[in-house]
């Protein structure tokens, strides 16, 4: 990804390439919870990759195009400080808490259904932000 990153950000948005990481943490999640063997982990991790990698990249990108030049670095300090190192903390603490509650196979159902869930969501969102912006270029032309 990280070499295609160039091309796919100047042809498509962040919002839209952040579907990947929803679908491929949705299939990973739901893979996790079906897995019998260690060597199916392997290609489940390799979804992990490229699902990270993504959200890195798009993150970046955004903070790059929405701040000040001399506030880009700081905007990526943040993110990095925040965003990133707390959704770890938290995703492993509630993680924690929710195999124990209900066992690990069925936590990464959860997880899988959480993460289908996001991905909709934000489908849903790209969507009518983009038919609302198609409707006001139309409205404008008239």
């Amino acid at each position: 990804f990280l070499l295609l990153s160039g091309r796919l950000l100047g042809k498509y948005s962040t919002r839209r390439l952040m579907l990947i990481p929803g679908a491929t943490f949705t299939l990973r999640w739901f893979l996790t919870a079906v897995a019998t063997q260690w060597w199916q982990l392997l290609a489940i991790y390799a979804l992990h990759g490229l699902g990270v990698i993504v959200i890195y990249v798009c993150l970046a990108r955004y903070v790059s195009d929405s701040l000040p030049k001399e506030l880009s670095a700081t905007g990526q300090g943040v993110v990095n400080a925040y965003v990133i190192s707390a959704s770890r903390v938290v995703g492993a603490l509630a993680g924690g808490v929710l195999s124990t509650w209900i066992g690990m196979r069925a936590t990464f159902g959860v997880m899988g259904w959480t993460a289908l869930a996001a991905g909709i969501g934000l489908a849903g969102y790209i969507f009518l932000r983009g038919r609302g912006n198609a409707h006001r270029a139309g409205a404008a032309r008239k």
